[in-house]
């Protein structure tokens, strides 16, 4: 082995002391020895590191410590940038410094990535786990961008010239995919069809259109996919005009065909054109409800996610599923690679769901469903950059195909609790955020927010009731002008106009349709708690309330004109620790009004379903009469155990219900744990027409909401088409496409000269992105949108020699991370490529050099999976910094080798490049024996 000794004299002392061949391998001859004490006494600098440095890694050495011992050392740390320890303070320059500070955070966070990992850990505390590892993440981060650094230059993410968006705006689809049908090739007979079907297809250019009428009646041979599309295509290809050189040609481009959508599953599709319009109506049509639910199931790693489920037949006494669908948030950005088989061929592993909960739906004037709920995952384009949750809303058509997703953009957290459509299919959502969801937003805390989207996903306005208050809105109602009435509850006062009651109170709002701004407004409450639960609109105009106030369920009307007059009230009772559902009006005016119950005594006329104990679904039926309101009668629905009703509404006679129960309802089966369940009632009677529990596997399921289509159900979703005009054109901007909100922002900054900020506006796609970075750079970037594989894309890269830092925005408005990209410093591509692995450390001269650590800042802990492949990054960016602290110190050794390569021309031989491989395989394997090795012969 070799032996070194230096200290802080004017001299430097060399000693061998013994060579083992065998260690550092054949090839270090005693030729290669002769000229390494020859490089290390001619060095053109004396090499001084002062007294003896021990390394963060070196004192890690044979540490026998366990994992859950480790961990209960940083169990509750939130700073895990420590320059107060000795062995970072110990350090005598800036490299080594931030190098040190740099290990000891990273080697924390592989503790707790390691700790998550580990199957003994409970997969309930990996969400805290992931928000400490994300905490200490981020200060590594911020420490790297802030550092002062002498020789190295150190990168977050990869070692990269350039920066580049992980997201796009995606592009327009002209094609319809149709829902994969229940067959295993394109010629197999379609199965649930009669024969005798009718349903037209429209196409319109704009300046002409026409109905083709598909008779399914007149295809001669089997009705399959491809018989189907072929004999659309013959309607289509008959109707011709005259082109302009007199030639008959088809009116019509677009075409119908099969797709295969995934491996032995197959689909109508629509091959559409930017110019043709779409539209699809069947002869004959029947109302269908869609139910949105939850499932989970048994087990400590399983995920709650939402479902969509479609029954039609809602005349029968017990109606179809058309289709049950799941709703759930994913990973975007999965930085998780494929994994591959025996022979090396891709393993296609299913979409990493995240928790997903949906809490309420609605469907448009064009038979599409609209759901809006909570998730912890991706949606889309959309990148989730909440602490916790944020809020989705998602676009289907008839057939349960995914038209658009959007996130609402919350940094803290949000959840969603109603949602409704206006008379132009707009739809608006409420619900709570915690933060700063507008620039406007003043006062720290959790506020109510109310956002418009117009049918396309676009977003029009949004409210954030910014409160120094508590407050959340629970539901919405649009008036017959178009304005948004909310109801919700506050603690404390909602303006200067109202007075707090104390505890909780009732506030509603009433906002302007166009903009969001509000018209009117009132607070209801006294000294206990009261809370506004559900809103419409009574068939006179005026505003239905439905609150808990003390427990007890109170319905209140209030003039349209002006919020604070009460024209009637109607209290139904003590609910006794439950709470209202929702309140609907139908056509003849009657009011319903339904919720849970542990009390079977309310006063809500005759009871028509007695009460099956513990706590209840009710139903309450409700006359209006103008200045007051009398109750008809009341339907408990229920089982032995607990039940709850959820959702509400009423169609041509019939009240819909959803709801959820640990028990078994009356003639139904119990499946799993919990299950969901929907219920028809008579409107008049207030009997039972029909009680449906889902169930079909065991676990957790629950149904939250539920909304009516009149012509939902037809030939054309059996076919897995959509229903009405197909209109899937969105705008392609920064605001719509990702979860960045106009405001938000992030700071570029040239050759360590002053930040400039980078805003969003409204509108803004990446090419206005681009300019604004070029302007705010002069000739040292170049930033432009390229067009990928989904889409506009924004690249940034390094002009004329500049090294561009790019800074995050504050807190909620941080722009980088919701369109993909991290925080950075980026550098010429000469400069970053100039030093490679081999050279390191053999200029003396020139020591140091450019070090990514290939971290990302989405990097989390929410599976074992991501924490396994996450704590296998760490790894390697532990590695990465003792690579770097090696680059600090002359390696004469490497050094003599390089020399020699460079003394031929050309391509550097082989047994040289072989004898620089053995010298490091000896290095490494010295620091495997010894366990303290630095990365340099000199310390």
């Amino acid at each position: 082995m070799f032996g070194f000794n230096s200290n802080n004299t004017s001299t430097s002392s060399f000693t061998l002391i013994n060579f083992d061949a065998n260690l550092l391998g054949s090839y270090f001859n005693a030729r290669t020895v002769t000229r390494t004490v020859s490089a290390i006494q001619n060095a053109p600098t004396r090499i001084e590191r002062g007294p003896a440095v021990i390394t963060p890694w070196d004192a890690l050495a044979g540490s026998d410590r366990t994992l859950a011992a480790k961990y209960n050392a940083l169990r509750g740390k939130t700073n895990f940038i420590d320059l107060n320890t000795d062995n970072v303070r110990q350090t005598r320059d800036k490299d080594e410094r931030a190098l040190f500070a740099l290990y000891q955070a990273l080697n924390n966070l592989k503790t707790v990535a390691d700790y998550a990992k580990e199957e003994s850990t409970p997969t309930a505390i990996l969400a805290k786990l992931s928000d400490q590892f994300r905490g200490g993440l981020s200060q590594v981060q911020d420490y790297i961008r802030a550092a002062e650094l002498d020789k190295l230059s150190l990168m977050f993410g990869k070692k990269e010239p350039r920066l580049q968006s992980d997201v796009s705006l995606g592009k327009n689809n002209y094609d319809i995919i149709g829902s994969a049908l229940s067959v295993s090739s394109k010629t197999q007979v379609i199965p649930g069809l009669s024969g005798t079907e009718v349903f037209t297809v429209n196409l319109n250019t704009g300046t002409v259109n026409d109905d083709i009428t598909i008779d399914l009646s007149q295809i001669t041979e089997p009705i399959t996919l491809s018989s189907l599309s072929s004999y659309i295509n013959q309607q289509i290809i008959s109707l011709t005009k005259l082109d302009t050189e007199g030639n008959e040609v088809s009116k019509y481009d677009s075409r119908f065909g099969v797709k295969e959508v995934s491996t032995g599953k197959f689909a109508l599709m629509v091959d559409g054109i930017s110019s043709e319009k779409v539209t699809l109506s069947a002869q004959i049509t029947e109302p269908a409800l869609y139910v949105t639910g939850s499932h989970k199931a048994v087990g400590s790693d399983s995920v709650e996610t939402a479902t969509l489920t479609k029954l039609r037949n809602l005349a029968a006494a017990d109606p179809t599923t058309e289709f049950n669908t799941q709703i759930a948030g994913t990973n975007l950005n999965n930085f998780i690679p494929p994994s591959t088989d025996e022979d090396g061929e891709t393993i296609t592993a299913p979409a990493e769901l995240f928790e997903t909960k949906a809490t309420a739906s609605v469907v448009d004037s064009q038979g599409n469903v609209y759901v809006v709920g909570t998730t912890k995952g991706d949606f889309g384009t959309q990148i989730n950059t909440s602490q916790n949750q944020d809020v989705f809303l998602s676009k289907q058509d008839a057939a349960g195909n995914v038209l658009w997703s959007r996130l609402l953009g919350a940094s803290d957290e949000a959840e969603a609790f109603d949602l409704v459509i206006d008379g132009n299919d707009n739809v608006v959502i409420a619900g709570q955020v915690n933060g700063e969801l507008v620039t406007s937003d003043t006062f720290s805390g959790l506020d109510s927010f109310i956002s418009k989207f117009d049918s396309a996903g676009e977003e029009l306005w949004t409210y954030q009731q910014d409160t120094i208050a508590k407050d959340q809105a629970n539901s919405l109602a649009i008036d017959a002008n178009g304005d948004v009435i909310v109801t919700g509850s506050i603690s404390g006062r909602l303006d200067s106009t109202t007075t707090a009651g104390g505890g909780s109170d009732i506030y509603v709002t009433r906002l302007g349709g166009a903009d969001g701004v509000i018209a009117d407004l009132t607070q209801i409450g006294g000294t206990g708690s009261e809370y506004g639960e559900a809103v419409t609109i009574a068939s006179d105009g005026n505003i239905l309330i439905a609150s808990r106030e003390d427990g007890r369920a109170i319905i209140r009307k209030l003039d349209a004109t002006d919020l604070t007059n009460e024209l009637a009230t109607y209290d139904l009772g003590n609910l006794a620790g439950g709470k209202i559902a929702d309140i609907a009006v139908d056509d003849s005016g009657q009011v319903f009004i339904t919720g849970t119950s542990y009390n079977g005594s309310l006063s809500g006329g005759t009871t028509t379903n007695a009460h099956s104990g513990s706590a209840d679904g009710f139903l309450t039926k409700l006359t209006d009469n103008g200045a007051s309101l009398t109750a008809n009668w009341t339907h408990y629905l229920g089982s032995s155990g607990n039940d709850r009703l959820e959702g509400l509404t009423v169609h041509n006679g019939a009240v819909y219900l959803a709801g959820k129960t640990d028990g078994t309802l009356p003639g139904e089966t119990k499946f799993g744990t919990t299950d969901g369940f929907a219920a028809k009632i008579d409107a008049t009677t207030g009997t039972a027409d029909w009680l449906r529990q889902f169930g079909g596997s065991t676990g957790y399921k629950g149904s939250s909401s539920l909304a009516f289509s009149a012509t939902g159900s037809s030939v054309l979703t059996k076919l897995g088409l959509p229903t009405g005009l197909y209109n899937n054109r969105q705008t392609h901007d920064i605001d719509t496409q990702t979860s960045a909100r106009t405001g938000d922002y992030f700071y570029i900054s040239v050759n360590g000269g002053s930040q400039r900020k980078i805003t969003l506006e409204a509108d803004d796609t990446f090419a206005d992105l681009a300019t604004k970075v070029q302007r705010a750079s002069f000739r040292y970037v170049k930033a432009v949108q390229i067009i990928g594989e989904n889409g506009p894309e924004l690249k940034i890269e390094s002009q004329a020699g500049a090294t561009i830092d790019i800074s995050a925005g504050k807190g909620a408005q941080d722009a980088l991370i919701k369109l993909g990209m991290e925080p950075t410093k980026i550098l010429p591509s000469d400069k970053v490529y100039a030093i490679g692995e081999e050279t390191l450390g053999t200029d003396p001269e020139n020591l140091g050099g450019v070090f990514g650590l290939a971290l990302l800042s989405g990097f989390s802990l929410r599976t074992k999976k991501e924490a396994e492949y996450v704590s296998g990054q760490i790894a390697a960016a532990l590695e990465t910094i003792e690579r770097a602290y090696r680059s600090l110190t002359y390696d004469p050794v490497k050094a003599d080798i390089l020399k020699q390569a460079k003394i031929k021309k050309g391509t550097v031989p082989p047994h040289l490049l072989s004898q620089l491989n053995n010298y490091q395989d000896g290095l490494n394997r010295i620091s495997a024996l010894t366990g303290n090795y630095s990365g340099s012969l000199f310390i």
